[in-house]
Parts: structure tokens; sequence; C-alpha cells
């Protein structure tokens, strides 16, 4: 995820090891969801796509991506 802090917009990049599905969420720092996306990869490889955040207040949120392998889970500013 870059960059951070981010202004206008913030690009993810995920590698996902195996196929699957993965549901990409945003949080603000009170825990609503601001951004949701789920979606499926046929083989391993990479995924890369840019968020536009023009309707994100200045602050504190946090990137979740959910799979069947686990959680991660990454802070970014948005200045």
């Amino acid at each position: 995820m870059y960059p951070n802090p981010a202004s206008s917009v913030i690009t993810r990049a995920i590698y996902p090891p195996i196929a699957g599905e993965y549901h990409v969420e945003i949080c603000n720092i009170l825990g609503a969801t601001m951004y949701s996306q789920v979606f499926h990869t046929n083989v391993a490889g990479s995924f890369v796509s840019e968020i536009p955040l023009d309707n994100y207040s200045r602050g504190t949120y946090y990137m979740y991506i959910r799979s069947a392998q686990g959680l991660i889970a990454k802070k970014f500013i948005r200045n």
C-alpha cells in the first residue's frame, strides 16, 4: 500500500499466494466501513489498483485484507 501518508489516491498491491476469494475493506478510526470490495483470483499472482480518497476526511484509516489464509491489517494516513 503506497503512498503513506496519501492525499488523493492510495495504491494497493496484493500478491495472493494461491487462487481464491479476497475481501478488501477500509475502515476509519471508529471502525466504520468506508470501502469494501471482494475479488476472485484464478491463479496466484498480483492485483494492483488505486482507491480514490477524495471523499475521505483527513485522519487514520485501516485497510483489511481477508482470505481463507487469514487477515492482514495495514494502517495509513489520509492528509
